[in-house]
């Protein structure tokens, strides 16, 4: 992944740098095709405020901290990606499922000479449709 990292007013130090850098690892244990991190820190008078975009599978999750410390900041930013990196994986995987789900087979019934079919409901057991009469 790479890194890129703003100071807006502020001057960031070797140690921060180190530490948004362990929290982005974290981040790439949920998802390895993280493409590019931009790291943007901004302090005004009172407020520290830690903003981090990822470039993921071509969408792009943003995060915003705002606190009194920079460290506080960085981590409710990377609580925040993490939660939206778990939905982003979760609505993934579930489109996935969701598509073989609707998985419709149509035959014609030897019995009668009707075009017949059956499909999988979102339960997993299977349904019948045959025409009337």
């Amino acid at each position: 992944m790479e890194v890129h990292f703003t100071g807006r007013h502020y001057e960031i130090a070797p140690e921060l740098r180190e530490y948004v850098a362990r929290k982005l690892e974290k981040l790439e244990n949920i998802e390895d095709r993280i493409g590019e991190a931009r790291v943007i820190l901004t302090a005004e008078s009172y407020r520290q405020i830690a903003e981090i975009k990822l470039a993921v599978r071509g969408r792009e999750l943003v995060g915003t901290g705002e606190s009194a410390d920079m460290y506080a900041s960085v981590d409710q930013v990377a609580e925040k990606l993490i939660e939206q990196l778990k939905r982003f994986k979760g609505r993934r995987i579930e489109r996935g499922r969701r598509d073989g789900a609707r998985e419709v087979l149509v035959f014609e019934n030897s019995a009668n000479q009707k075009t017949t079919v059956i499909y999988r409901r979102d339960d997993g057991t299977y349904g019948l449709i045959e025409p009337a009469g």
